[in-house]
């Protein structure tokens, strides 16, 4: 979705996640290996910064583009709840 905006607007998505989207992998990664919870967490810690990035640059875009990345903060936000909700529950099975 946010691609096709991209290249409707002139503009080349990027391809990749970057060097900050390998280092955020790699540290995914080791979490995974040490505690459920704490993977839970730095992806919980990943959506919020990026629902703060769109709505830092949301009132920059033209109208048909803030309607799109509305939406997927919309459903960032649901993912931030699902997320929250799980890290919950790993916290009460590892308080048992």
């Amino acid at each position: 979705m946010l691609s096709e905006r991209v290249r409707q607007l002139g503009g080349h998505p990027n391809q990749g996640t970057g060097i900050g989207g390998m280092m955020a992998n790699a540290a995914a990664a080791i979490n995974s290996m040490i505690s459920p919870e704490r993977l839970l967490k730095q992806v919980y810690s990943g959506e919020d910064k990026g629902i703060h990035a769109y709505e830092d640059r949301i009132d920059e875009l033209d109208p048909e583009s803030q309607n799109l990345v509305q939406n997927i903060m919309e459903e960032n936000h649901d993912h931030l709840r699902l997320f929250k909700k799980r890290m919950e529950s790993e916290k009460r099975e590892y308080d048992k």
